[in-house]
């Protein structure tokens, strides 16, 4: 957010009022803010992207939430509420996962969070041939090979193409 943007935030944070674009009368507004960032706020301070007064306006209780990397048990469970809103959609008859493929979701850093590993899910979903999710068809997805279970990447089978999330047959 630019600079002439975060002090037009913080007045309106502070005086409680705002102008619409093309109004002339000030508006009292009552609002309560929620935000959030994946970057550390100090340093953005120390690099003057990110006004001081602004970050302690809007740090008044603050709460951090570990990453998925740090909650990989829940992993299965994202990951297998993912495949059931897909499959909701799609109706291909994938059912399941096969329990190496979950340990190699679980094993995975995830700078993405849950973006990354719903993404990754439904990619799967879509490559899957049968009815679960395969540890190798999980592997060849993960953009690096991060994972610790050690098995060797193999192609993608190419019976299937993907166009705009959906599968073709």
């Amino acid at each position: 957010m630019g600079s002439e943007l975060q002090v037009k935030l913080l007045r309106v944070l502070e005086d409680r009022t705002l102008r619409r674009v093309g109004g002339s009368q000030e508006l009292k507004v009552d609002v309560r803010l929620v935000s959030a960032t994946n970057r550390d706020p100090h340093e953005a301070i120390h690099a003057k992207k990110l006004r001081e007064d602004l970050f302690y306006r809007l740090n008044v209780f603050p709460l951090a939430l570990p990453t998925l990397g740090q909650r990989r048990e829940d992993i299965p469970l994202l990951a297998e509420h993912f495949r059931k809103l897909i499959e909701d959609q799609e109706r291909a008859g994938v059912s399941g996962w096969e329990p190496a493929a979950l340990e190699t979701l679980q094993a995975y850093d995830w700078p993405g969070n849950v973006r990354e590993l719903r993404n990754v899910v439904h990619r799967a979903y879509v490559m899957t041939e049968g009815r679960t999710i395969r540890p190798d068809v999980v592997e060849a997805l993960l953009p690096q090979p991060r994972a610790s279970v050690s098995r060797k990447k193999k192609p993608l089978p190419k019976s299937r193409a993907v166009v705009a999330g959906t599968r073709k047959k």
